[in-house]
């Protein structure tokens, strides 16, 4: 920042030098943050933890997490900011290991679209469908980029105090 960069371009068939001065970037979005008081929704399930995404979780990208957060993601939080939605879309933020979730640690990161075919927009709406597949025998969890999740319904329902107790997990949603 601040320092003289040179350049060469080329205009009307003739190449020209130059030099510009570094500027501080500024954001042309200046997007406020949700402070953390005012509670991001969120649920726990036997291992995965889902997030609304929001400025706060874009922020756990870095300092410059526009060109840091996953593409997807980004190009997902701007539209959402722009379209004014009422509703954060839901993200698996993380996966705690244990033997539910075997397979799929570091699987975090995705906005989930689908729970057992069900279309999802909030994190209100995923736990929903998580609820309404309580007599399924697998859990699917289906991102837009064809990212995919499947738990064995029963043994998550099983795994699912332990995971939240050995965690220190007191509360297993809010919405």
């Amino acid at each position: 920042v601040g320092e003289p960069v040179k350049y060469l371009r080329w205009r009307a068939g003739k190449a020209e030098e130059g030099s510009l001065k570094l500027a501080r970037y500024y954001d042309l979005f200046p997007l406020e943050r949700v402070p953390f008081e005012a509670g991001t929704n969120f649920v726990v399930y036997a291992g995965l933890v889902f997030v609304g995404l929001s400025r706060n979780y874009m922020d756990a990208c870095g300092q410059d997490w526009r060109i840091h957060a996953p593409m997807p993601l980004s190009t997902l939080y701007f539209e959402q900011w722009f379209l004014d939605l009422p509703e954060q879309p839901p993200v698996l933020s993380h996966v705690i290991p244990s033997p539910v979730t075997e397979g799929y640690y570091g699987a975090g990161g995705f906005c989930v679209t689908r729970v057992n075919g069900r279309a999802v927009r909030s994190v209100r709406e995923l736990a929903e469908a998580i609820d309404a597949a309580s007599d399924s025998q697998w859990l699917t969890f289906e991102g837009g980029r064809h990212e995919r999740l499947v738990l064995d319904r029963a043994k998550a329902d099983a795994a699912h105090p332990e995971i939240m107790k050995r965690n220190g997990i007191p509360l297993a949603r809010r919405l």
